[in-house]
């Protein structure tokens, strides 16, 4: 079977009369057909009264011009530019990590990288799970990377470290294990000799758990997304030793006037921004809902709640696949008119005549907002909905078919 060459969605679960409904529709064909249709039996039973819906007239209807949308999935932090980096010369980023999936490639841990420019510097899990690793360029289609060579064991919290001292011209790589194993070599701190003169800045943002690409219509593209739990990412504006590295490991380590960001994760929980204690207000969002209040690096196992010892809960879970809102287009819009009566609706959407070349976006419409127009109320079950629109149960088990007594469509 070929790939749906029409997808989209609604901005909205439900509307009332005057209200509006946005649709974004992805469409590989070079146009597409919408109706709203009212849905009346979605009983697909041959045995049953058969699926059954109503087209309705409405001013959204009419032929749409058809495009590419694109879904940039995975999560991330990004912390906008900032003047205050402009200056920075040395430096040193470090963060306690837990990844899960160290040998699946690249995967950015903090990043300040103008990928068009060639510009930045970045904290990696190297590919080929080389350990940590530090990528510099300079703007001139020259970049470094250096790595320890000691592989990361996935589901174990480690502090990592990078340092550059442009002077000498040096990097320096920590890489420790916070439990060791028999047999198990990952512990590292290794200096390494650059070529670069210097690091060109750049006025890209700061992103955490994953590397900067470029934007796209207001949404931010990334690569090199990072799996695992992130907690205690810090910058500092010179090239730190190991015993002003472990005083930064601190939450209150921010007063020091060469600390040019310090992230608290355990902070604002329940929001979606992430805050910076260094006083240079280098604050951030999370994007695409990454997992928030998970057990850090310093968990002692005594809590199980995060709201009674927040400190311990200082971690943020990423994944390369997190998606919240795909942040598409408009495409076209329904002013919900008095005379459609409240029920269940769909947009459907056609660029052909096969299954792959049409789909629906179901929606309810409400009675007028504060009149009852029925002596029954109907609860629509939306959390459940939500939670098994994806559910693929009903087709890949191998005994669906036998306890359904029909064929699976």
């Amino acid at each position: 079977m070929s790939s749906m060459k029409i997808t989209a969605y609604a901005d909205k679960i439900s509307v009332a009369p005057g209200e509006t409904i946005n649709f974004m529709v992805n469409c590989g064909a070079g146009e597409f057909r919408a109706d709203i249709v009212k849905l009346i039996c979605g009983d697909m039973n041959p045995d049953g009264p058969g699926y059954q819906e109503k087209v309705c007239r409405t001013n959204a209807s009419g032929t749409y011009k058809g495009r590419k949308q694109v879904i940039h999935a995975g999560s991330f932090v990004e912390i906008p530019h900032s003047d205050r980096l402009n200056g920075i010369q040395d430096f040193t980023v470090q963060a306690f990590i837990w990844p899960t999936t160290p040998d699946k490639g690249r995967q950015a841990i903090v990043s300040k990288w103008d990928a068009a420019k060639n510009r930045g510097a970045t904290l990696s899990i190297a590919d080929g799970n080389d350990g940590i690793a530090l990528t510099l360029a300079n703007g001139k289609s020259k970049s470094e990377t250096f790595s320890t060579g000691k592989p990361l064991l996935a589901h174990e919290w480690y502090f990592v470290a990078a340092s550059w001292n442009a002077a000498k011209k040096t990097v320096t790589l920590v890489q420790q294990p916070l439990h060791h194993y028999a047999g198990t070599r990952d512990s590292a701190t290794k200096t390494f000799k650059s070529k670069l003169a210097r690091i060109e800045p750049n006025d890209s943002p700061i992103t955490i758990a994953a590397e900067f690409k470029r934007f796209d219509k207001g949404r931010t593209v990334c690569v090199d997304h990072f799996n695992g739990k992130i907690d205690s990412p810090r910058i500092a504006s010179k090239a730190l030793s190991m015993a002003e590295m472990e005083a930064l490991k601190s939450p209150g380590a921010k007063s020091e006037p060469f600390v040019a960001a310090a992230w608290d994760f355990s902070a604002d929980v329940k929001d979606t921004k992430v805050t910076d204690l260094s006083g240079n207000n280098l604050h951030g969002e999370i994007v695409n809902m990454p997992a928030r209040g998970m057990t850090g690096w310093n968990w002692s196992g005594d809590e199980m709640c995060w709201r009674h010892a927040e400190d311990e809960y200082g971690a943020i879970h990423f994944h390369d696949d997190d998606l919240y809102d795909s942040g598409w287009q408009v495409d076209f819009s329904l002013t919900v008119p008095n005379h459609l009566e409240s029920g269940l609706y769909a947009a459907r959407l056609r660029c052909g005549k096969a299954i792959e070349e049409e789909d629906y976006v179901p929606f309810a419409i409400l009675p007028p907002r504060g009149k009852a127009t029925a002596k029954i109320c109907f609860l629509l079950p939306t959390a459940s909905y939500m939670a098994y629109a994806n559910e693929h149960m009903g087709t890949d088990s191998p005994v669906a078919q036998l306890l359904g007594g029909k064929l699976v469509e």
